[in-house]
């Protein structure tokens, strides 16, 4: 039986620095988590969680270079089933 696959959206672009995306959370992934795009195009792994729990934030360290809108939607591909 093949796995069953969900996609989550975990929160929207806030900020970008350094070259890394912060991402203010709706749900909080785990460390290391890939992280896509709308279109769901890889876009790079989640390197640290931060900020208050009633409101936290993400660093996405990202693959290439692509640039990002702030407010953009980004999601995780979470896999059930293993």
């Amino acid at each position: 039986m093949a796995p069953k696959i969900t996609v989550s959206r975990i929160g929207i672009l806030w900020r970008i620095v350094n070259n890394n995306l912060v991402i203010k959370c709706e749900k909080v992934p785990k460390l290391g988590e890939i992280v896509y795009d709308m279109k769901l195009k890889e876009v790079g792994i989640v390197r640290n969680v931060f900020g208050p729990v009633s409101q936290p934030f993400i660093e996405v360290k990202p693959n290439t270079n692509v640039q990002y809108s702030l407010g953009e939607v980004f999601y995780i591909v979470e896999r059930a089933g293993r």
